[in-house]
């Protein structure tokens, strides 16, 4: 009887140290907000793996369809290519928004400025 019970208080040390082990290094990790407080110049300027998090974060924040992340990708990167710096992001995407739910055709003919300047200098 005596083994029994130092065998489950065994048990039940190892189990507390791999829930402690799992809260403090996996589960415990806090990850970072994305800022989506910057005007449309940061999202110009960050590199393509930066704005997609930007628009990831603004299609979950705006409940838009997630499906349409290629279409809203084209059109910020229309809208940030052509537009001024000093607009707010979320402003930005809000027009991409509007468009998608009131003029489709349009919302889904923009051409992405930005990631095509990307691929060229890939090219080259």
């Amino acid at each position: 009887m005596k083994k029994i019970l130092e065998f489950v208080v065994g048990l039940g040390v190892w189990v507390a140290i791999a829930y402690g082990v799992y809260f403090l290094f996996i589960k415990g990790e806090a990850t970072s907000p994305i800022n989506l407080d910057v005007a449309l110049a940061d999202y110009r300027n960050a590199n393509q793996s930066t704005r997609d998090g930007l628009l990831a974060a603004l299609i979950q924040a705006s409940a838009s369809e997630p499906s349409d992340q290629e279409h809203f990708k084209d059109c910020m990167g229309d809208y940030a290519a052509s537009k001024s710096e000093e607009l707010d992001l979320r402003e930005v995407f809000n027009w991409c928004v509007a468009e998608s739910q009131t003029s489709r055709e349009r919302f889904t003919s923009h051409f992405n400025q930005l990631d095509a300047a990307d691929l060229s200098i890939d090219a080259l």
